[in-house]
């Protein structure tokens, strides 16, 4: 292969600002409004001394949580709250979409209702009597004098009473909606604890001494209930604040079978959730399970290779077998926990397993190993046995997964008790572990947040495993009927039925992260064989996404999961027997499953033994060896023809970019659209296949070089807030008025600050313009796009893939530009980004001389800047 191509540095330009495109939206009147909310409004006072007065006074704070439900989000309200003393804007939230009604409703061109739905949000603000009673005046005098003009600063509350759809106080309800906590203590009560665990997340202050007056108030409550508290985490970056605690089990047993909320703790007005204790778990694991684990005796051709002790991964997982022989001096172990204590070799499954495929990846395929040693810290230990026997590897009940990867990724990149940080050379951080019981709801969760703060404060780059869904799929008919059906129709119904589904199969915290790459898994291992003896293979198609993925949408409705790589094939098997029995697919892990082969302790801690694995852990995995080779990729291009003007420092965007630049749906977007397209989200679906495919299906070869008929560019820098950066590359002669199937990708990354407490969240948006369709612009004659425009601008990586077979001529050297654009969102001001972008042209089926006329037409700007430098300075 040929080595990818270097942009030359871009002009900088000022990015043109345009107008602001507001949809027009018929809102109330003030004296509407005024009818419709002035009796809610008026109990807001009464409710609040009630709450003061009722119970114990000394167990409630003075202040409450006031939410304010609005239509779209109000324009620098934060200000405006910030100079009415005692009223604190702590959060803004994404509610809902709810249908137009007669007072909220879209208006056409014409001015007529259009049928659209409205955006709902909830501003949560902390208020005291006093500034609940300052709000009220400035509400009174919008709704009984016309045109009222506020107060200097406060010219915003117009718009907040003018969107206001309701108002009330933060209550119990709320802080238990949809946190599963109920649930999973109903769950452990089965086996009749002593106590119970739970999460207790405060409404977070900036003052640490409000911080302290809170929790203090919490603790009264659960000392009222025998409970205790066994840590507490503020992480102000993120502006988190939460208590872990034990409550005895006959202290809430009540509330547990009745769902009687008539303790006072649960309505603590200094809390914003109740939460299970994190279920941050491995696959199910006994010590039964031993008929999927062989003795592998392998050679290795790379036992007399270099391995550089400077790792680019780290492992966040379970504690690795270090002697086994398929990871051994490899891996690097760091226990600053002791958790290592806590297993016995037969324990360390998940770890090893993940080691195992980020260093040699699939042994079925005998891989290369990778280069560098791996960084492994352990953050999970063996958990005890449930009623069924079985146990998992999990993060201890008495510590937070928030602190416990907030500790771990210090300590790679900064000074500890006088000692050097332990690895600061780590660009990838393999975090293989989500919370089953925290899906994503449009908020983001504080490990989220913390995720997005870490990625962008280190520049890190994490990668995520999108979470492993292995319920039941319900295929609504006979298991007689669904045998009788041809390989394709079953292929088929499967999909529909895990199609029926998604609400159940969201996004696992923290896998929502909007720095992070999330990995879904491609139904695909390195086994030859399609047919396992009475087991039903999903799918004969190994490009296909898992059957055990999400199917989600990120923040805002951006691309989550990004990319999927091999994850091994899942099977299953009809639960019941008879063929007019209903059938019901479930999924098989321990008897003898395809999967991709890893390493593995065996019974008995085996240093040479394996096991056939799958799941989105190891396509995240895979994900993570596959950024080590392009650390590699990246670090020869230093050398290379215009390496110097490649800066350093950019590897974390460049390896971001890199991976995501392989990725397409072509594989499999036709299967998805033959089971799930139908007349009526035709116009809607490519953002529809986005939920199962992400940016698609990893081409691993075609990111580290080119062919013949390929060129490949990248470049990196730092891109201040309202600057525009051009780049440029010639078009090739070859394809210049030729009906020719021809593709541009172009994938911009870029890790962003973020505001935790803004709906809207990321501070640096970052987009370029494609040209596409019917622009003047258009030379390469691009009129398809794989992904829809508007959810590919909604994270941290943009990537399109264009491509057109029509002819269409232009100018001999003429150039193509290719513009990147900086702005702040949500309150950012002054922000610089640095950022990664690849460029890919090439042809499909045609061999043509793309890469040596693109690569001339490099050296030609090259060789240009450097007269115009030569000539500014003589």
């Amino acid at each position: 292969m040929k080595p990818v191509l270097i942009f030359p540095k871009p002009a900088i330009l000022k990015r043109p600002k345009g107008k602001p495109n507001f949809r027009k939206m018929n809102t109330p009147s003030p004296a509407q409004q005024g009818l419709r909310l002035n009796t809610k409004i008026n109990q807001l006072t009464n409710n609040l001394k009630t709450g003061i007065l009722s119970g114990d006074p000394a167990g409630f704070s003075p202040e409450r949580t006031l939410v304010l439900e609005t239509i779209n989000t109000i324009a620098d309200f934060y200000r405006a709250a910030s100079k009415i003393e005692g009223l604190e804007l702590i959060q803004e939230f994404y509610e809902d979409e709810i249908s137009p009604e007669n007072d909220f409703y879209y208006l056409d061109k014409s001015g007529e209702k259009k049928t659209e739905k409205l955006t709902r949000y909830a501003y949560l603000t902390m208020t005291n009597q006093t500034a609940l009673e300052k709000l009220i005046k400035y509400w009174q005098n919008y709704t009984k004098h016309k045109n009222y003009k506020f107060p200097r600063g406060l010219a915003p509350l117009k718009n907040l009473f003018k969107q206001l759809h309701n108002v009330r106080y933060w209550e119990t309800e709320d802080r238990l909606r949809e946190t599963g906590l109920v649930e999973d203590w109903r769950l452990r009560a089965q086996e009749n604890p002593e106590s119970v665990p739970m999460e207790i997340e405060l409404w977070y202050h900036n003052d640490p001494s409000q911080r302290r007056d809170r929790e203090e108030r919490v603790l009264r409550q659960l000392q009222k209930i025998n409970g205790v508290i066994e840590q507490v985490c503020t992480i102000e970056q993120i502006q988190y604040h939460c208590i872990l605690a034990r409550v005895p089990l006959h202290s809430v047993r009540t509330f547990i079978d009745n769902s009687d909320t008539d303790i006072d703790l649960l309505r603590c007005d200094e809390v914003m959730y109740f939460r299970p204790s994190t279920h941050c778990m491995t696959p199910l694991f006994t010590e039964d399970d031993n008929y999927n684990n062989t003795e592998t005796e392998v050679e290795f051709d790379d036992k007399q290779q270099d391995v550089n002790d400077l790792p680019v991964v780290a492992l966040l997982d379970g504690l690795p077998l270090e002697n086994h022989e398929w990871i051994k001096d490899h891996i690097w172990i760091d226990d600053p926990d002791g958790w290592a204590d806590e297993y016995t070799p037969a324990d360390q499954i998940h770890g090893t397993s993940m080691a195992s495929l980020i260093i040699r990846g699939d042994m079925h395929n005998s891989d290369a190993v990778i280069p560098q040693k791996i960084y492994c810290r352990p953050i999970l230990t063996p958990g005890s046995e449930d009623i069924s026997g079985k146990k998992r590897e999990r993060i201890p009940e008495g510590v937070l997964p928030i602190d416990i990867v907030h500790r771990a990724v210090r300590r790679l990149f900064e000074s500890e008790n006088d000692t050097d940080p332990v690895a600061p050379s780590v660009k990838v951080i393999n975090l293989s572990i989500a919370d089953s019981y925290r899906l994503f709801d449009h908020n983001m969760s504080p490990w989220a947040k913390l995720i997005d703060y870490l990625s962008h404060h280190y520049q890190v780059l994490f990668i995520i495993s999108a979470g492993n869904y292995t319920q039941d799929i319900d295929l609504g008919i006979s298991n007689l009927e669904f045998n009788q059906l041809a390989e394709p129709e079953k292929e088929k119904l499967i999909l529909e039925k895990i199609a029926g589904d998604t609400y159940s199969r969201r996004l696992m915290s923290p896998s929502e992260s909007i720095n992070a790459l999330t990995v879904a898994a491609i139904h695909h291992d390195g086994q030859d064989n399609d047919e396992f003896y009475n087991q039903i293979n999903p799918y004969k198609n190994r490009h296909m996404p898992s059957t055990i993925n999400p199917i989600s949408w990120g923040k805002r409705r951006s691309v989550k999961p990004e990319i999927l790589m091999p994850g091994g094939r899942a099977t299953y098997r009809l639960r019941n027997f008879l063929d007019n029995d209903p059938g019901i697919l479930e999924i098989l892990t321990y008897e003898s499953p395809p999967g991709q082969r890893v390493a593995s302790p065996g019974q008995k801690g085996s240093v040479t033994s394996s096991s056939n694995t799958f799941g989105t852990s190891n396509a995240a995995a895979l994900a993570s060896r596959r950024l080590c080779f392009l650390k590699e990729t990246i670090q020869d291009l230093y050398i290379s023809e215009h390496g110097e003007a490649l800066s350093q420092g950019y590897e974390t965007m460049l390896m971001k970019a890199l991976i995501c630049h392989g990725a397409s749906q072509s594989k499999n977007i036709q299967h998805i659209e033959d089971a799930l397209k139908t007349s009526k989200n035709t116009t809607r679906f490519k953002s529809i296949a986005t939920k199962y495919l992400g940016f698609g299906n990893v081409d691993e070869e075609r990111i580290h070089g080119c062919l013949d008929n390929q060129a490949t560019i990248l470049q990196c820098g730092t891109i201040q807030q309202d600057e525009t950066h051009s780049y440029r590359f010639k078009l090739p002669d070859s394809l210049n008025a030729k009906a020719i199937d021809r593709r541009l990708i172009i994938t911009l990354a870029w890790l962003s600050p973020i505001n935790p407490s803004n709906y809207i969240y990321r501070n640096a948006y970052l987009w370029f313009e494609p040209v596409t369709g019917d622009k003047p612009d258009n030379d390469l004659a691009l009129r398809q796009r794989e992904c829809d425009w508007q959810m590919v601008r909604k994270g941290t990586v943009q990537h399109e893939v264009l491509s057109g077979d029509r002819a269409s001529a232009y100018a001999t050297g003429k150039n193509m530009e290719i513009k990147i654009f900086c702005k702040g969102q949500a309150g950012a001001k002054n922000i610089s980004v640095k950022y990664g972008l690849v460029v890919t042209l090439d042809t499909t089926d045609v061999n043509l001389p793309i890469y040596d006329e693109v690569k001339s037409g490099i050296n030609i700007l090259f060789k240009s800047q450097i007269e115009t430098k030569q000539s500014i300075s003589n």
